[in-house]
């Protein structure tokens, strides 16, 4: 296991992330995560692309940049927030 920090919002961050690799890639676990609380009325556009850049983008760039391996698993984590709620986490 490698645990790696890597601005996956950026294409190419990703890109030579994996180039760089000098083993085969098993599998992915994405976890990304920007706090930024607000209540929603709050949240400007500014804000919500802070923190969902890092969540959509990199979910998108990590799949797009991994199509061609054979991973044993792709998972992506999200928050329990998102379903119980927190106050002030729009």
């Amino acid at each position: 296991v490698e645990v790696v920090r890597c601005d996956v919002s950026r294409r190419e961050s990703v890109q030579a992330f994996l180039s760089g690799l000098k083993l085969p890639i098993g599998g992915v676990f994405h976890l990304a995560m920007v706090l930024d609380d607000a209540p929603i009325g709050e949240m400007s556009s500014e804000r919500i692309t802070r923190v969902l850049q890092p969540k959509a983008d990199g979910a998108w760039n990590l799949h797009e940049a991994t199509l061609d391996k054979d991973l044993d698993c792709f998972v992506m984590f999200g928050s329990v927030a998102a379903i119980l709620g927190s106050p002030g986490q729009a």
